[in-house]
């Protein structure tokens, strides 16, 4: 299957489609076409077939002319594939100039290629997180199971799970949660290899977790892991949310927001 490279957008003048290239701003090709624009992005960009004969005609015919701007992809790289222009329709405006934009699709095209891969293990010691497990990631992150963990690019814990002394030594990156009788919390996210984190001994009665705070969570965590695994925190303006010195704080009676600041001590300066 053919579909355009992520490195082109497609756009539309009247009956013009556009082939627009993203790294340098230019046209990389154009024609006139008196089709649906929807019908024509889903085939193009997304590999969705069409019932329009005439149009998939059409398709072979422009992928034969601009060779350059479409690429042969299985199923695993059109999910990828998909998943970024995903992330492109929510930050495309956002990027700080273009030679950021140019990095993340490169890194974009690294990872739809499995040239650079990423892994992630999570682990909850309460079971009010265990629905969470199979809800959180991205197609980029490869899970790893408890028996497989030598090494892991991030880890999520809640932090009643956290034992420094062996998740320090295994991990990158270390995304904690944490929930209480009044707020749920979540972050920070830290590069364990650098910097050294410790929590105060808080002991409170287990709590039960609703499938909407849950929901609420996977939304969060998701859309963190998003930013780790594309550094969209580096590229785009607003910055997107990234608590890498903080956690976010919800109030889980009156839905309000805090950010609270989070030591994490440099470990060439612990003793």
């Amino acid at each position: 299957m053919k579909i355009m490279n992520i490195q082109y957008d497609l756009l539309q003048q009247d009956s013009l489609f556009i082939i627009k290239d993203l790294k340098t701003n230019k046209v990389a090709a154009a024609f006139e076409l008196n089709k649906s624009f929807k019908e024509v992005k889903q085939l193009f960009c997304y590999g969705k077939s069409s019932n329009d004969k005439s149009l998939e005609n059409i398709y072979r015919v422009i992928f034969s002319k601009y060779p350059d701007v479409f690429i042969e992809v299985d199923e695993d790289m059109l999910n990828r594939n998909s998943y970024v222009r995903y992330l492109l329709s929510l930050y495309l405006d956002s990027f700080i100039d273009t030679s950021l934009l140019s990095d993340f699709l490169d890194k974009a095209k690294k990872l739809i290629t499995r040239e650079i891969e990423l892994s992630i293990h999570v682990a909850f010691l309460s079971d009010k997180y265990e629905s969470l497990k199979d809800r959180i990631g991205n197609p980029f992150l490869g899970l790893k199971e408890s028996g497989n963990l030598s090494s892991v690019d991030l880890l999520v814990l809640d932090k009643e799970s956290y034992i420094s002394d062996y998740h320090d030594k295994i991990a990158k990156h270390i995304l904690f949660i944490d929930s209480k009788s009044d707020k749920i919390a979540i972050g920070p996210i830290v590069a364990i290899e650098k910097f050294g984190i410790s929590f105060e001994d808080e002991k409170e009665n287990e709590i039960r977790l609703l499938d909407n705070e849950i929901g609420l969570l996977q939304f969060f965590i998701n859309r963190i892991l998003d930013s780790y695994t594309f550094d969209l925190q580096q590229c785009v303006s607003p910055l997107p949310f990234y608590p890498a010195r903080y956690q976010l704080c919800l109030n889980r009676k009156t839905l309000e927001m805090d950010i609270v600041d989070f030591t994490a001590v440099p470990k060439y300066l612990q003793l």
